[in-house]
């Protein structure tokens, strides 16, 4: 899911599509969570595995933040400055508070309460 969110979030520059990756990539989680825990055994819901399946979920779509958070750094046009300087210059906080807005808020509550449904 990170190397998802980095190719397409980060490299393709895909704005708004990345709600559709982030309800794909909860449910992807979700449904490895689900086969993990169960198999094709019959159960019970739940909420352990849920609640799994949208931290873990959150955690890759964090990770897919911190990627193209470091791949802009790395792919900086017209800096004169090495990567570690780049990176200094704009911590992750300061960068990801900057481009924070109601699409990062989609995203989150799309993949983890898909991950958290899919994860049954």
């Amino acid at each position: 899911m990170t190397v998802a969110w980095f190719v397409l979030g980060g490299v393709f520059g895909l704005d708004w599509g990345m709600a559709v990756v982030a309800a794909a990539g909860g449910w992807l989680i979700g449904a490895l969570v689900a086969r993990g825990a169960w198999g094709t055994a019959a159960h019970v819901r739940r909420a352990g595995p849920r609640l799994l399946a949208a931290a873990l979920a959150l955690a890759a779509w964090l990770c897919g933040q911190v990627a193209v958070y470091l791949w802009t750094r790395l792919a900086l046009p017209d800096s004169r400055l090495g990567f570690a300087e780049r990176v200094a210059a704009t911590p992750f906080p300061a960068y990801f508070g900057g481009i924070f807005g109601p699409l990062e808020v989609l995203e989150v509550l799309l993949i983890a309460t898909v991950g958290y449904l899919a994860a049954r």
